[in-house]
């Protein structure tokens, strides 16, 4: 998960991005990193429609797909959405789409206003949805839409014919476990999750009573409309040299990245994400807002690549841990029960984990063949066995970010007070000599 020392280590130091997010803490106890998704969705919604940035001469528009993914209620998801929200209405009533309802109501809806942001409060509705029937195919419109390219088709003689321009951005919030129960591997593998600029984060701030920022809003807001104001724009000029070898030597070491399968696509987006993050910065700080031709420099690089690394530490996690099958879901349950609670017996664990024996018999057998957890002994009593992570089991769930109690004290050192004190029994003494049995032949 992100912390919020990254999230602040990360932001650029000037602009409205930089603003915004400082603003919406004060709002708000949610991760700082969602409020970072947030502004970047409310800064492309005052991009024209034009601006772009190229990438082996194929355009990146400046349209934004942000998920933020963490657990129900305690994240506030919906609360960092609706300070942004509650912005860009104020600004630009018409800017917010409706969610649509089937494939053809989304390309419709781009017709009139081409430029749209959809919010998704509950993203795992969506997923839910989208799992089959007739709103299963918008996931492949929206494969397109989130590379702007041209959507869509005439439907009868007063339509104008594909929207050449569509630039949609998506703003979602998810739980962890929305992610995997409503999603398949290929949602990963195929591209449509992998385009979504994901945010893995955790509560770490409590408001009793949230202070509120009145002045930061209002120079939020003022801000915003200013950016929005402008519709002139000059045409991309390459990087600068410095930020060309910066750009060269960030982008190897993620293609050198080892990444688990399930989330190879959204590592290898990671660079578009910067670019596309780059761009917005540039418009941001009022370079590609001159007129004249502009460059991406390491003013606007670094901050980018930083946001862009969030990214990439959040699907990281999240594919460390995926499981978006009941087998690989049971594993990681039986799994993280014993790293919080053991060394634990059987009967414990079966209790904790909620699940019947025969099934929970299998889990374990496969935690021990794969090394993750081993059989200790707390006490000399010969039943006295329990479950706990092996070195190997601590090591992969500590490169996850999880975070683990201390190991238990077992055989050989001082037992927890909840387990009792067993004192091996003397040997005892040998009172009778060895038997010999002699066979003696009468006949």
């Amino acid at each position: 998960m992100i912390l919020e020392a990254e999230v602040m280590v990360a932001l650029p130091s000037q602009g409205f991005l930089h603003d915004y997010v400082h603003h919406a803490a004060y709002c708000t106890d949610a991760p700082a990193a969602y409020h970072v998704g947030v502004g970047l969705a409310l800064l492309a919604q005052t991009a024209p429609v034009g601006l772009h940035a190229s990438f082996g001469g194929v355009p990146i528009y400046t349209n934004i797909f942000v998920m933020l993914v963490g657990p129900s209620t305690d994240s506030r998801k919906s609360a960092s959405i609706n300070v942004g929200r509650r912005i860009l209405r104020d600004l630009a009533p018409n800017a917010e789409a409706e969610a649509p309802g089937s494939p053809q109501g989304l390309v419709e809806g781009l017709r009139g206003n081409p430029r749209q942001l959809i919010v998704y409060e509950e993203f795992g509705a969506f997923l839910a949805q989208t799992e089959r029937g007739q709103m299963s195919p918008i996931k492949t419109a929206l494969n397109d839409l989130a590379d702007a390219v041209p959507i869509g088709r005439a439907l009868a003689k007063s339509r104008a014919g594909a929207i050449r321009d569509p630039r949609l951005s998506i703003v979602g919030g998810v739980t962890p476990d929305y992610l995997e129960r409503h999603t398949e591997p290929v949602d990963w593998t195929g591209g449509f999750l992998s385009r979504f600029f994901t945010l893995y984060a955790s509560r770490e701030r409590t408001y009793d009573l949230p202070p509120g920022d009145p002045a930061g809003r209002n120079a939020a807001m003022m801000a915003l409309k200013q950016i929005a104001q402008c519709s002139v724009y000059g045409d991309f000029n390459g990087f600068t040299q410095e930020a060309t070898a910066r750009w060269i030597d960030w982008n190897r070491s993620v293609t050198s990245r080892p990444r688990p399968e399930d989330v190879n696509g959204a590592v290898g987006r990671a660079p578009g994400f910067a670019l596309k993050i780059a761009t917005l910065l540039s418009w941001d700080y009022g370079e590609a807002r001159s007129g004249r031709p502009w460059q991406i420099d390491l003013a606007v690089l670094e901050p980018a690549i930083r946001i862009a690394e969030l990214h990439l530490k959040s699907v990281l996690s999240i594919g460390a841990t995926l499981a978006t099958s009941p087998d690989m879901r049971d594993r990681r349950t039986v799994l993280f029960a014993i790293a919080q609670h053991g060394p634990v017996g059987q009967a414990a664990l079966i209790t904790r984990c909620k699940m019947l024996n025969k099934r929970f018999t299998h889990v374990l057998a496969t935690l021990q063949n794969e090394h993750l957890i081993e059989l200790a002994r707390t006490s000399y009593d010969a039943g006295d066995l329990y479950y706990t992570l092996s070195d190997r089991g601590r090591s992969f769930l500590q490169s996850l970010g999880v975070t683990l109690p201390p190991p238990a004290p077992l055989v050989g050192q001082p037992v927890p007070t909840f387990y009792p004190q067993i004192t091996a029994p003397p040997p005892v003494p040998d009172l009778y000599p060895p038997m010999r049995l002699v066979v003696q032949d009468d006949y």
